[in-house]
């Protein structure tokens, strides 16, 4: 209450309502907000801004953290508008009410306001306004228009306020060693096929490809010609609905043979490179590795995984049964004693039992590593300006947009 006091009093004087010589014997006018529970930590704005408009004085007042009730959620922060209407005499009480309420408020949403003085309009933005994208929570933020006094309010981005469209080249690096078997291949396939459908790649934002590896022939390990078990199965986004790729890797037949998992990730790199997309540094690079053993050329492993992180390649890698932990940790992250990005699944049986954990994950390094911007940081919530004031003729022209900045100190 004290420091609403000070507001009253700080306009008083840039209005002229008080002289500065009554200080000691007159006291402001005062505005009533309430105080009550977790309201007196609702922010109660950080600017003023003092514009020319018609009718009465008023004072648009923002709590960005104001509490709100919401439907099966109770009370919970989210942000409110008073309006304060300004009597200027001496000793005044200005009792403030609630103005409308944006749409569609969650959870921890706030709404600080902004005031275009131009045209007599309020804007109420939520930097922290959640979405659900591929079950990965996002904050694109959402601002609401209103030109009715905050009675009724628009959404102004419609578009940030919906998924991003994350642009992502997946290739998936199998394991075609005997020891993975035939019926057990057919699950993998399967498998892939799966996960890719989550991606809904006719949209044309997600590309796949297949790489299926075992043995290594000695030679040029840059000659894809003369390793025909090191094999590229789908070429990457040449299938661009998930009907066509389905149909590719149903033909993929299990070559049967060792594990040169290294050679296998040299391979992919060239075709990560073989791209048009390589080089458009807003495309998320992915590489999903599954193995059920060792690799057969282990010592090479950790070279060629750090320059595959080098290279900004995000791996994910599923072992299956009794596959190398180590070796996956050192090809998911080169840290043996990190699990991130690392699925260690018992069976064959039980993989799709990680694809809704694997696809959340890969949704997110993508949107993350996205040179667009489609998030924002929840500690600029209560960065805007929150309290507004429309002012009528008592206002003289020249104090127009005057700003108390030291007020935000006091805050």
């Amino acid at each position: 209450m004290f420091l609403l006091n000070i507001i009253g009093l700080v306009i008083s004087l840039f209005l002229g309502v008080i002289d500065s010589s009554e200080l000691e014997t007159r006291s402001p006018p005062l505005l009533t907000l309430p105080l009550s529970g977790k309201s007196t930590n609702s922010f109660y704005g950080n600017s003023i801004q003092i514009v020319k408009g018609q009718g009465a004085a008023s004072i648009y007042v923002t709590a960005p953290k104001g509490n709100l009730s919401i439907p099966d959620a109770g009370s919970t922060e989210g942000g409110r508008i008073y309006k304060c209407p300004m009597n200027f005499n001496v000793g005044s009480e200005s009792t403030c009410s609630i103005r409308g309420i944006p749409p569609d408020i969650q959870r921890d949403d706030v709404f600080p306001l902004t005031f275009n003085h131009k045209k007599p309009s309020f804007q109420a933005c939520s930097p922290s306004k959640t979405v659900e994208c591929d079950k990965v929570p996002l904050t694109p933020g959402i601002c609401y228009k209103s030109e009715d006094d905050g009675d009724t309010w628009t959404q102004l981005n419609n578009d940030t306020a919906s998924c991003p469209l994350a642009d992502v080249d997946m290739i998936f690096v199998l394991d075609g060693s005997y020891s993975i078997g035939d019926a057990n291949f057919e699950l993998v396939k399967q498998w892939v096929i799966n996960l890719s459908s989550q991606f809904r790649i006719e949209r044309g934002n997600v590309r796949v490809g297949v790489i299926q590896y075992s043995h290594f022939f000695d030679g040029s390990i840059e000659d894809d010609s003369s390793q025909p078990y090191i094999k590229t199965e789908v070429e990457l986004g040449s299938q661009m609905s998930t009907v066509s790729l389905e149909n590719a890797i149903s033909q993929i037949r299990l070559q049967n043979f060792s594990t040169y998992t290294a050679a296998a990730l040299r391979k992919t790199v060239r075709d990560f490179r073989r791209s048009e997309r390589w080089v458009d540094r807003s495309v998320s690079k992915v590489l999903v590795l599954l193995t059920d053993g060792s690799a057969t050329d282990k010592d090479r492993l950790p070279e060629i995984s750090k320059k595959i992180r080098d290279l900004n390649i995000i791996v994910f890698a599923v072992g299956v049964g009794d596959a190398n932990q180590t070796q996956l940790r050192t090809i998911a992250t080169g840290d043996a004693f990190s699990t991130e990005r690392v699925y260690d699944v018992g069976g064959f049986g039980g993989l799709d039992a990680i694809i809704s954990t694997l696809t959340a994950q890969i949704v997110k390094v993508a949107l993350e590593g996205n040179t667009n911007s489609h998030t924002s940081s929840s500690n600029l919530e209560n960065s805007m300006a929150g309290i507004a004031i429309d002012s009528s003729s008592e206002v003289r022209s020249h104090d127009r947009l005057i700003r108390t900045k030291w007020l935000r100190a006091a805050w």
